[in-house]
């Protein structure tokens, strides 16, 4: 019996060091959470205007087209929940901090970070310290395919490719040629129309949504920021097919949200006819040059200290 314990303990132990220093070995592959974490870690107290949210303002927002120092810490898959994490880690750094702007998406009051597909961006905010869980939930060896590890492994240290694909202020370098307009609007709708949206279980998922971005604004409201809450503009192909309930719900609520703030605006740009085709990476998502059409005009309206009514009635 002891023999038996000892070869397990020597074939254990071997294994475990593999482990660890494949851990390490990922940890140190940079990539755009750590990249983020380090500039908001350098530069927080700098920041004028921050920018949260997921892939839609990840890519639609670039910050080189702000008149004032603007960071994009959004990222694709970027939930409420996640936001709330970056902001509640580095809002008392943000000394200089005069805007917020977070985008409200078609499914962004039903974003659920338990869940797939946007669990799995879990792992990146906890091993690069945005916030801490378990120890499990932080091991990037555990949270992703083996395949993706091997090829994150293959790039960075034999091929010598840098992973990280956003600028040095945090916009992406993802979205940069078209895809099919309308394929890909039905592939995309698929998950982010909400079944059952009124299921008690989708009920307390909106509630938690709303209660995270209220507590947001609350605090920006108490410390004179503002916050400015938009929808971008989308393609017809995609704006056409949402859901009538689940778009009413989530408009009403974003407009009922900035009425209760005198800090907060909603703009609703859904339907912006300033925007063509050329300017939509997909049906959701803008290119390079809606991105820079975008940023002016959101610079332009953070400029602006106009109160929430007067933005809706202007931009609704």
């Amino acid at each position: 019996m002891n023999k038996f314990i000892i070869k397990t303990f020597l074939f254990i132990i071997p294994l475990l060091i593999l482990v660890i220093i494949a851990e390490v070995l990922l940890r140190h592959i940079p990539n755009e959470y750590s990249y983020k974490k380090e500039y908001l870690d350098k530069n927080a107290q700098d920041i004028e205007t921050l920018i949260l949210g997921s892939s839609h303002t990840y890519g639609g927002l670039n910050p080189k087209y702000f008149s004032s120092n603007t960071f994009n810490a959004g990222h694709n898959g970027q939930l409420f929940y996640y936001d709330k994490k970056i902001f509640d880690k580095y809002k008392n750094d943000l000394i200089n901090l005069k805007t917020i702007i977070i985008p409200i998406g078609y499914p962004s009051f039903w974003g659920n970070y338990e869940t797939m597909p946007v669990s799995a961006h879990t792992v990146d905010y906890i091993a690069y310290g945005f916030y801490t869980k378990s120890i499990k939930s932080s091991l990037n060896l555990f949270a992703r395919n083996p395949i993706k590890n091997l090829r994150r492994f293959m790039n960075y240290y034999i091929k010598e490719n840098s992973n990280i694909a956003c600028t040095k202020l945090g916009w992406s370098t993802f979205f940069n040629s078209q895809l099919d307009l309308e394929k890909t609007a039905f592939s995309t709708l698929k998950w982010h129309t909400i079944e059952n949206i009124k299921s008690e279980e989708n009920n307390r998922i909106f509630k938690e949504n709303v209660a995270i971005l209220r507590s947001i604004i609350e605090w920006c409201q108490n410390n004179d920021v503002k916050v400015m809450l938009f929808t971008l503009p989308a393609y017809k192909t995609y704006r056409n097919n949402l859901s009538t309930e689940q778009w009413s719900i989530t408009v009403n609520k974003a407009s009922e949200i900035a009425e209760e703030f005198n800090n907060c605006i909603y703009l609703n740009l859904i339907a912006d006819k300033n925007y063509l085709a050329k300017d939509f990476w997909d049906s959701s998502h803008l290119s390079t040059f809606g991105a820079e059409k975008l940023s002016h005009f959101m610079d332009s309206i953070v400029r602006v200290d106009i109160k929430a009514r007067t933005h809706n009635i202007l931009y609704k």
